[in-house]
Parts: structure tokens; C-alpha cells; sequence
């Protein structure tokens, strides 16, 4: 084909695009907008009406179709005509005897491949619908149907194949057979001249492609000459036999080292059997657990009957089970095993497991946990894996230009993502309501035009927010992670800023007038000499816009929240702080993450004024009440407020997560004080405080020191704990599994490389105090209770800065 067109002074252009519709597409409006002369065509949307009328409607670009017609009239196409060339090859084959055939073909969309298909059934009325198979096209779909035919009972005896590119896949399919009576033929249409035997196993049948090609160079030279007065036309060159077809020598599977033999099995007295009802889903496994069950029923003396179901109508079966118990198994999909076990559906099978772990060692325990796990049981085997897969348009992100403005944007490289963060970023930057330059209309697309996929779209954002469907046995698909799930899917924006909140933070430790140091020591004590320790006021927050819903503030701060007193369950300071701004701040809600509060309080010893205002004098010495709470939680919430109009928006591209496990020594007593400990911690379960010599915070301290040194008579040496991480962008979250000290919090907060660090207490965890240095030198509370010994602060700081420079 190129020499002729050089000789008629053009130039040949070959564009491939392994049949991806958006690639030739792209091709072909590069050659209609660079107005080539002429353009061949073989097609992989031949339904594609929007290209289609594009190409007919050239007025410079002439185009030949080739192979595959498309769906509209009026176009110029030369194909090939099978049906005699099919018909020879059968009535070689067969004879009068009576075929047992196959058609293997690639999308049926094309005309190529149905009139393939046609001209086999023209001949071969007969074929049995299963053993007609429509493939992608590629090997490994071939190969895979292949392999489902010779697990047929009577597997057919020749395989015809539209492509030598679904040859190879069959034949590889063959390799595997059990018998050499499985499959005799398998039969390819080739415009591949190259050799008679170019793949194992397979008789190639060679097409007069060259007439093709000829017919189509001499059409697209007339068209370009007649210029808009050409009459478009369509050719279908009949093939016929180019070379004399004897059956005899079809003998191709000869070569015995490529059969896997046939298993046998010894005869058995004849005797009635177990019937095994298994109902599995409609699709490939079921096949290869059907090649499996010779062994099976050979092993176990059980014969098994099977039914298949497509995914709905095996939903709407299992649920019958119920009241049918028609079936021994079935298989069941991940999210039916809580509702199912829920209902008692399906088998409790943990006693199993148990009397036979060897089972449970063939799987790690995660797996079995997520795919059979119930409240910590487990109702299932694991026998099928399957992964989501994340498609993208490699050619975007190629791009040079698009790179160079999300660069500009974003200040980072455009690559897959790995968050859902980044996920959405990426797919607005290339929708072009919010990016007007992107080159295509929209950034993502979501399966949820066929329901089972719109789920699929759902749960792991359900998940990433730790939701669940069922909770206390009840279906919870309105939870609130379920309803941030669903949120998450809308476009944002963060902002970050700090405010103030004054005069409801108090250092609670302090020197007393006899040296010693007290935690708490009341209210206008005469014998208080000076506060130990700083205060931070800091209010941090995170703003984040959502287009079309309810914004989201998240707040940093850090006090006791023990402020209402009373023996009864309240949310405290934190949830009247969240209920005053929200009703302050239209289409807002508020979520609260209690700073460093180990050393620090509500209780001003000094108060003036109406500091004591609704507030009590506590068991312990210290001033409660209600409505001093709601007094902090105002103060806290107009802390937010100074800022919240006023927040720096970021440009955020990613999040990152991280958790290590540090280990920390313990605070153990030494022999010499353990009688002591023993003889406090036995009145103090007794009921007999009133029996030791001392009174308010001071008895509370004493009670507790004694309780830690009980417990850790015999260790352990060290405990482990858990720092956690989360990066939004250039902020930080770190979360810390009990009640650090002010200082750890400042230290953490001055980590280099971050807009704003958020430390957090209490975090997966409820470990303690964590006292500074200083505080175990001097006593007190926190550092007399606390299991960890000294250096637990100064350790943290170190561990917890070392996990925040990781993540930058």
C-alpha cells in the first residue's frame, strides 16, 4: 500500500490505538482537523454516530472503512465476503457426518465478526448457544474461554476462531487438557502468510487480504480525484480456498507432552450417594471449581448438584434459605455477611475452625476477619478474591500541558491518586465547570447506572470513614459515616486559622507553702504560693467548604473537660461549645479534637468578680458547674469566631496517614513501698477513705499512686503505645493516646515544615498522664498516678516530631 501511494506522490501515516475508543477517536480528529487527503479505517466504534457523521461530513478528509462497516449509509467500505471459504472448510471437515463445533469470535459489535459467525451457523445450524462465545478480542479473554469449553462434559470437537489474535489464545487453552480427545480442531481465519503452521495446535485457512487492500488503495485514489462528486461505495471481496484443504492432515495435536493426562480414578462398588447443593454465582469460577470435582467426589463419595444465579437473583435465593434450607452452600458477596449471619442465614462456623485450625492457617487473619467476620465470628471460607481497579487516562496525565497546570495549581506533579482527597482534586481540575481549560468535559465518572456498581462506588468511602451497614443488629445506611460518605463526593475547599479563647484555661499544679507541689489545691487556698506550668490559649481550626452543603469546621483546644460535675454522662464544654457556634454560623457544623489538657484546667484559684458564678464547690475541692460550662464552651466557640471569616484557604493534593508504636517504660515501684501501697489500695476498695489522714485532691492523689503501684508490682517493664498522624495538605494532625502536657503540645506545635500542627489527646487510647521531667521531681497527681516513669513527656515529643518529619 505505500509503495503505490508513493508512486502517486502521497505519503503514509499509521496511527494504533489497540481498539480504545478514545484514542482513535483522537486520532481521527487530528487527521480530519489536519486535513489529510484520505483516511483508511478500521474501526472499533462502528456505532459511534456523533464520529461517524463527523468523518462523512469532510469535505477534504476522504475515508475508506476497512474490515468493520460502520452504522451509517452513504460511506465508502471494502470487507470480505466468508461464506463460501467457511462453507469448504465444513464440508472438508465434516463429510455427511454431523459436527460438534464452536465459534470463538471477538465483539460481535463489528461486522467482521458477525459475519464470521453467520457463515459458521449457515452451515452448522445446529451449534449449541454455549458453545457460542463473544470475546474481547485479546488472548487472555480467549484463553479463558477456552479453558470453560474443556471443562464442558462433552467438550466440542473443532473450535473455529475469528483472529489469529484469538488463536493463540485457545491455544494456549489447550495446553491444559485433560484428554487428546478434547478439542481435535481448531480452525483460524489468517490474511498471515507468513508460514501454514505459525502457531501450535492450529490450522490457519489464509484470506486473499491483498485483494482487500488493492480494492481499498483503488477506491480511496478515486475518491480523492472525483473530489465531492465521488459516489461513495461499498465492496465485499468473496473469498475462496487458496489452497486444497485435506482433512487428514488436520492431525494437529499430536504432541503428547503438551496434555496434562487425564486423571483416573479406581472403580467403586456401586452404592447410593450424597447429594451436595451448592448455589454459586453465574460466572467463570463456577467453572473452574466444576474442573475440580472429580477429585471431590471421588475423595468424599458425594455427588454435587449445582445451580447458578445471576448476582440478583442470588441475593433474592440465599434470603429464602431462611425458611427453604434447600441448599448446603452458597457463596455470598462481602457486604450480605453481617445481614445474613444477622438473620441466620448462614452458619456459625467458628467451633469448626477451631477443632480444625489447619484451616484458618491457610488464610492471614485480616483476610478471614473482612470476608467472613461477624462480631467475631466467622460464617464463611474465602474462596474469592476480587480487587477495584482505578482506570485513568494515561494520555491526560502524560500531558505536558495539563502537568504544567496542575502544577501551577496545585504545586505538585499531576499523577494517579491514592487518596480520595487527591481523587477529587484531580477530577475537578479536569471538569470544566471549575477548570474551563481542561481538554475534556468532565473529570471522573461513577458506576452507578447499574446498581450493583453504584455500591461498589460507595463502600470504600463508606469505609474510609470507619462506617459499617449494620450497628446493634440494625441497618444503618443513614449513620452519620454513611452520610459523610456520600458528602464526601462533593468538591471542597479548606482554610486554616488560629484564634483565642482567654480566661477558661488554668494551670493546675502548684507550689504550696511547705514546698510540696499539689494538683487542684482549691479555690482562694491561703497556703498556694505560685502556679507551676504555662497555659495555651490557641484556639486552632480547619475550615471546609463544601460546594452545595453544610460547611465543616473542625476545632483544636485543649482543657479538662470536667467541668459540669455530678455522677451523670455529659458531652461538657466540647458540646456546648459545638451547639453555641452552630447556632451563631448558618450552614455550619462543628466537630471538636481536645487539644493537651494533662496539667491544665478550668479552675481559677484566684477568681474575682462573678468568676464563681453557677458553680459549686465539688467533692474535690474544685468549683463545678453547669453553667460555668456553657460559659466555657462560648468562649471557646467566639475563639472560632474571630477567625472563621477571615481563614487562609489552602490548595490541598493530598492526605497521608500514619501510625508507629513506641515503647515506653513503666513506672514501677520499688519493694519499699509496696506494703504501703497494698494497705491504702485495700481501705480505698473498702470503702474506708475515712481511715486515711488525708482529705480533697490530696486523698484523691494518694488512693491513685497507690492503685498504680498495685497494678505494676510485677510490670511489666514497658508498654506499648500508638502516635498517630494525619496530614491534610501542609497541616497536621497528631494524635497522642492519653492527657500530655501543655509542654508536649507546644513542643509538637513548633515541628518544622508545618502551616499548623493540631495535637490531639486521648487519641485511640486512654493511657494516663503524661507528665514533664520537672513534674516528677516535684510530685503531684499526674506524675504520682501516672504508670509511665520519668522522660515519658520529653520521649514524645522526640518520637511524635521524628512521625511528623516522616510525613512532610
Amino acid at each position: 500500500m505505500q509503495n503505490i501511494f508513493r508512486e502517486h506522490g502521497y505519503r503514509l501515516c499509521l496511527f494504533t490505538t489497540d481498539d480504545i475508543a478514545e484514542y482513535e477517536s483522537a486520532c481521527v480528529r487530528e487527521v480530519l482537523a489536519d486535513k489529510y487527503a484520505g483516511m483508511f479505517l478500521v474501526t472499533s466504534q462502528p456505532n459511534n454516530s456523533t464520529l461517524l457523521e463527523e468523518i462523512r461530513s469532510s469535505n477534504t478528509t476522504h475515508t475508506v472503512f476497512l474490515d468493520r462497516a460502520p452504522a451509517i449509509s452513504c460511506v465508502d467500505f471494502v470487507g470480505m465476503d466468508t461464506k463460501n471459504l467457511i462453507s469448504d472448510i465444513i464440508s472438508n471437515l465434516s463429510g455427511n457426518a454431523p459436527l460438534s463445533c464452536a465459534v470463538i469470535t471477538g465483539s460481535l459489535e463489528y461486522s467482521s465478526e458477525k459475519n464470521f459467525l453467520n457463515a459458521i451457523l449457515s452451515n452448522v445450524p445446529t451449534i449449541q448457544q454455549d458453545y457460542i462465545i463473544e470475546t474481547s478480542g485479546r488472548k487472555d479473554s480467549a484463553f479463558l474461554s477456552a479453558f470453560n469449553l474443556l471443562q464442558a462434559p462433552v467438550p466440542p470437537q473443532i473450535v473455529f476462531a475469528s483472529t489469529s489474535l484469538i488463536a493463540e489464545g485457545i491455544s494456549k487453552a489447550l495446553d491444559f487438557r485433560r484428554n487428546p480427545e478434547d478439542i481435535k480442531h481448531l480452525i483460524c481465519l489468517s490474511g498471515n502468510h507468513w508460514s501454514s503452521h505459525t502457531q501450535k495446535n492450529t490450522e490457519y485457512i489464509f484470506t486473499d487480504y491483498m485483494s482487500v487492500v488493492n480494492q481499498a488503495v483503488s477506491l480511496m485514489l478515486e475518491s480523492i480525484d472525483e473530489g465531492i462528486f465521488h459516489t461513495p461505495v461499498s465492496y465485499s471481496i468473496e473469498m475462496h480456498m487458496d489452497h486444497t484443504f485435506d482433512k487428514k492432515s488436520i492431525q494437529l495435536f499430536n504432541d503428547s507432552k503438551n496434555i496434562v493426562p487425564e486423571r483416573t480414578f479406581p472403580a467403586e462398588p456401586a452404592k447410593s450417594r450424597d447429594v451436595l447443593r451448592v448455589l454459586m454465582l453465574d460466572n467463570l469460577t463456577v467453572n473452574s471449581i466444576k474442573a475440580l470435582l472429580p477429585a471431590f467426589t471421588h475423595k468424599y463419595s458425594v455427588d454435587v448438584e449445582f445451580t447458578k444465579l445471576p448476582y440478583d437473583r442470588l441475593y433474592s435465593a440465599i434470603n429464602k434459605e431462611a425458611s427453604n434450607n434447600y441448599y448446603d452452600l452458597f457463596c455470598v458477596d462481602l457486604p450480605w455477611v453481617s445481614e445474613l449471619a444477622n438473620k441466620g442465614v448462614i452458619e456459625n462456623i467458628t467451633p469448626r475452625l477451631q477443632t480444625d485450625k489447619h484451616i484458618l492457617d491457610l488464610f492471614t487473619p485480616q483476610i478471614m476477619h473482612d470476608f467472613t467476620g461477624y462480631e467475631g465470628e466467622y460464617y464463611g471460607i474465602p474462596y474469592f478474591y476480587c480487587a477495584q481497579l482505578l482506570f485513568y487516562r494515561k494520555d491526560l496525565f502524560e500531558n505536558l500541558t495539563c502537568r504544567s497546570m496542575f502544577y501551577e495549581k496545585y504545586k505538585t506533579d499531576l499523577q494517579p491518586p491514592k487518596t480520595w482527597v487527591e481523587y477529587n482534586a484531580i477530577a475537578e481540575f479536569f471538569t470544566k465547570k471549575y477548570n474551563p481549560d481542561s481538554p475534556v468535559t468532565y473529570g471522573t465518572t461513577l458506576g452507578s447506572r447499574i446498581a450493583n456498581a453504584g455500591v461498589c462506588e460507595f463502600f470504600p468511602r463508606l469505609w474510609a470513614y470507619n462506617g459499617t451497614l449494620f450497628e446493634n443488629n440494625r441497618f444503618q445506611l443513614n449513620s452519620p459515616a454513611a452520610v459523610m460518605a456520600l458528602e464526601d463526593l462533593k468538591p471542597a475547599r479548606m482554610g486554616w486559622a488560629i484564634g483565642n479563647a482567654p480566661i477558661i484555661a488554668f494551670v493546675r499544679r502548684f507550689r504550696m507553702k511547705d514546698g510540696s507541689v499539689m494538683t487542684n489545691p482549691g479555690v482562694n487556698n491561703p497556703d498556694i504560693v505560685a502556679p507551676i506550668g504555662d497555659i495555651d490559649e490557641r484556639v486552632n481550626v480547619l475550615r471546609f467548604d463544601r460546594e452545595g452543603a453544610e460547611s465543616i469546621v473542625v476545632v483544636n483546644f485543649g482543657n479538662h473537660p470536667d467541668t459540669v460535675g455530678g455522677n451523670k454522662i455529659s458531652g461538657d464544654w466540647p458540646t456546648l461549645m459545638r451547639h453555641s457556634f452552630e447556632k451563631a454560623i448558618d450552614n455550619v457544623k462543628c466537630m471538636m479534637f481536645n487539644g493537651v489538657q494533662g496539667d491544665v484546667n478550668h479552675v481559677n484559684v484566684h477568681p474575682t468578680g462573678g468568676y464563681l458564678n453557677d458553680t459549686f464547690n465539688d467533692f474535690d475541692d474544685v468549683s463545678r458547674g453547669y453553667g460555668h460550662t456553657r460559659f466555657m464552651g462560648r468562649v471557646v466557640a467566639a475563639g472560632v469566631m474571630q477567625v472563621f471569616d477571615k481563614v487562609c484557604y489552602v490548595d490541598v493534593d493530598n492526605i497521608r496517614s500514619k501510625k508507629v508504636t513506641i515503647k515506653v517504660p513503666s513506672n514501677m515501684p520499688t519493694p519499699e513501698q509496696i506494703p504501703e501501697a497494698h494497705r491504702i489500695n485495700d481501705l480505698h476498695l473498702a470503702g474506708k477513705d475515712s481511715e486515711l489522714p488525708y482529705k480533697g485532691m490530696m486523698l484523691t492523689t494518694v488512693v491513685a499512686e497507690a492503685g498504680r503501684m498495685v497494678k505494676l508490682e510485677h510490670g511489666p517493664e514497658a508498654f506499648e503505645m500508638e502516635l498517630t498522624a494525619i496530614a491534610i495538605g501542609n497541616l497536621v494532625m497528631i494524635g497522642l493516646p492519653g492527657e500530655p502536657f501543655t509542654g508536649i503540645g507546644r513542643a509538637l506545635k513548633e515541628a518544622k515544615g508545618w502551616d499548623l500542627v493540631l495535637p490531639s489527646c486521648l487519641t485511640n487510647g486512654s493511657e494516663g498522664y503524661f507528665p514533664m521531667q520537672d513534674a516528677y521531681d516535684e510530685g503531684g497527681y499526674e506524675a504520682r498516678s501516672s504508670r509511665f516513669a520519668a522522660g515519658v513527656a520529653e520521649f514524645l515529643v522526640k518520637e511524635g516530631t521524628k512521625l511528623l518529619d516522616s510525613m512532610r
